[in-house]
């Protein structure tokens, strides 16, 4: 609705003389006289006892009534059933909200379906056991280490990024595939680099809650809103980084909080490419002795692309609680 003025109520008018309400009515919508027509109002296909109407930008939806131990909260701009803050066991802090690395990073929390995802990209320059991660790498030194090793995309001609700090603020950092599969572990304790199986068990939840999300348009539900010439308008629609690149038609929900943002990636030759355009998370599965399987989400399309790829690119990572 729209609010188009208060004016104060001057007088009420009541029948002050009647004898009797000769109230007839036989309690049947359909007999009443003078009735407005509903015709333009949401219908609900066989609605159930505590369900919550809701609308996305493009469309009314229901969510269903929470399961007992779960409270509603709102993440993205979207109502969601969440489990009930714990004691903050395994690198969790207290309510649950937020993860913390061994650097001291904090890290917002989402739940979508069974899973509990890291909202921003992975930035620890450590391990969990405090050994430093290997960084600064030239371009030939890049490509040949055996070691794990991490990388921040050059900040120079970014746009409201001043600094690498900002950068790993704004994008987390780009790992090779050797950090994340590094015995001493790279995400918070209680937390796991994601596998495979994670990625598509986050995609086929997602579907199976949400009638609305189909394979065309899932990485959409996961893309950051904020984009060059976003059609959402306000705080999405920005030129600013961290931010997609401007679509005409392919544009972020951040439907569920998940706030996946086009880090880019520094390939196996040492050069930095795509920012803007492409986020590419490592799994923890190996494809081969040189590759790994990777889920990447794209400013031209839709959908969530599940790929296997070189082990020596720099790639962001995303954490999932083990469960």
């Amino acid at each position: 609705g729209e609010l188009m003025g208060v004016s104060q109520l001057l007088s009420v008018p009541f029948a002050l003389y009647a004898s009797s309400s000769a109230d007839s009515f036989s309690g049947d919508y359909e007999d009443l006289e003078n009735v407005p027509g509903l015709e333009g109002y949401i219908s609900i296909a066989q609605p159930t006892s505590g369900d919550i109407l809701y609308f996305d930008q493009q469309q009314w939806h229901t969510l269903p009534a929470g399961e007992e131990g779960t409270v509603l909260m709102v993440v993205g701009g979207m109502p969601q059933w969440a489990d009930i803050p714990g004691n903050g066991n395994g690198g969790d802090d207290d309510d649950e909200n937020t993860v913390t690395d061994a650097d001291g990073n904090v890290y917002p929390v989402v739940t979508i379906g069974k899973q509990r995802w890291m909202a921003a990209s992975l930035r620890t320059t450590s391990y969990n056991d405090g050994s430093t991660i290997l960084t600064g790498l030239d371009n030939d030194t890049w490509n040949g280490t055996p070691d794990g090793a991490y990388a921040v995309y050059p900040h120079d001609d970014i746009y409201g990024i001043d600094s690498p700090q900002q950068m790993q603020q704004a994008y987390g950092n780009l790992y090779n595939w050797n950090a994340v599969n590094d015995e001493r572990g790279i995400c918070p304790a209680g937390w796991r680099v994601p596998s495979r199986t994670d990625w598509e068990v986050l995609m086929d939840s997602i579907m199976f809650y949400h009638d609305h999300v189909n394979v065309d348009n899932i990485g959409n539900t996961l893309k950051s809103c904020k984009q060059v010439n976003s059609p959402l308008g306000e705080e999405c629609a920005t030129e600013k980084h961290p931010r997609w690149d401007a679509h005409f038609v392919q544009y972020g929900w951040n439907e569920f909080g998940f706030d996946g943002l086009p880090s880019g990636f520094r390939g196996w030759n040492g050069n930095y490419s795509s920012i803007g355009v492409s986020s590419t998370f490592w799994t923890s599965t190996e494809g081969s002795a040189t590759s790994a399987w990777t889920f990447r989400l794209m400013y031209g399309n839709g959908f969530g692309e599940i790929q296997n790829l070189t082990k020596k690119t720099g790639y962001p990572i995303r954490c999932v609680k083990d469960n």
